[in-house]
């Protein structure tokens, strides 16, 4: 394998550095806007460029995704919520018939938990006379709530699977747990995730040790 890479190795770098560029054609991959694509997600398995709106369209069904913006320069990291991206509960991921918009500002944040770091959106719950607690929401949503009455916090489904696994096979301690995923949330400022890693396993202790 080393063989074939080395005459290569030049190769593989220019691809690899090229990711970090823009690229010349600036064009939303959705709407194919000219010059408008100005995001792309790291997760998303063909990371083409966006436009704002496309790109929060196309996260209603994968919240908890990593976006960068062009700067004019540089990729750099925003939060979906930045973008206009309002996290909708009890529809399947569609807003509630009776949810007011005029919300959608209000500032109603809601934390969630992955596996890849924690993320901040403005949270819409359904509204409907008869609909399920907030509680069932999340549950409903493969989140799994960090308190019962008014919860703010949740945690993945496959967070808490992947912590199993991880305390299973290698050991780690739900402190360093949360410590890693706050430095998956900001690789090179981990103090600034906007959540207090304190906080965050008090709550996350709560739930894996029910």
């Amino acid at each position: 394998m080393m063989r074939e890479w080395l005459p290569l190795q030049d190769d593989f770098q220019h691809a690899i550095l090229s990711l970090e560029g823009r690229g010349t054609d600036g064009s939303c991959i959705s709407c194919q806007a000219t010059n408008a694509g100005k995001y792309r997600c790291e997760d998303c398995y063909h990371s083409g460029l966006l436009c704002q709106e496309c790109c929060v369209a196309y996260h209603a069904r994968h919240p908890f995704h990593s976006i960068r913006q062009w700067t004019g320069k540089y990729f750099q990291s925003v939060a979906l919520q930045a973008l206009g991206f309002v996290l909708h509960f009890g529809h399947g991921g569609s807003p509630c018939p009776a949810y007011d918009h005029r919300y959608d500002n209000s500032g109603r944040e809601f934390t969630v938990v992955d596996v890849d770091g924690v993320y901040t959106h403005r949270a819409a719950w359904c509204e409907c006379t008869n609909g399920p607690e907030r509680w069932k929401q999340l549950l409903q949503a493969k989140l799994y709530p960090a308190s019962i009455q008014y919860p703010k916090t949740a945690f993945t489904f496959r967070l808490l699977q992947y912590y199993g696994i991880d305390t299973l096979e290698c050991g780690v301690t739900a402190s360093s747990f949360m410590t890693k995923l706050r430095r998956l949330t900001n690789w090179h400022h981990p103090e600034t995730v906007a959540v207090c890693s304190i906080y965050l396993l008090v709550e996350f202790r709560s739930v894996i040790y029910l």
